[in-house]
């Protein structure tokens, strides 16, 4: 079961980008191309890359009992090991006794997000409000 990021979120980077772009093309058109000119391009291009990078990947991944986070460098936990679940300023914190791993529910995309609450709660894993 895979669940990707939020369009809000990944919005977001887009309109990250515009202010860069924009003052890059002005920069164009006056002929005024200095050194900074290399540094709007590369603060547009980043979260422009991000926004194409997050759209493909999915932010979290359940394959059989293990739950992993961003799969390019993956954290993971077993959710059989996982003693409890707490809920705490819109963030999942699954702890076991050796691990501990937080999925910030705001970046999740909200029909995911109702999948991943049925998940846990078809494998009876309980939650615990901070």
């Amino acid at each position: 079961m895979k669940f990707y990021f939020s369009r809000k979120y990944l919005r977001r980077n887009l309109i990250f980008c515009v202010p860069f772009f924009l003052i890059l093309g002005f920069q164009l058109f006056s002929g005024r191309l200095s050194s900074d000119s290399l540094l709007f391009l590369l603060a547009a291009l980043v979260p422009l890359m991000a926004y194409f990078l997050w759209r493909k990947y999915p932010f979290a991944i359940i394959e059989g009992d293990v739950l992993s986070k961003n799969p390019i460098v993956p954290k993971r936990i077993n959710l059989k090991e996982v003693l409890h679940i707490e809920k705490y300023a819109g963030n999942y914190i699954f702890r076991s006794a050796n691990d501990k791993l937080t999925l910030d529910t705001a970046i999740i995309c909200p029909a995911d997000l109702l999948a991943l609450n049925a998940e846990l709660h078809r494998r009876s894993m309980v939650f615990s409000e901070v």
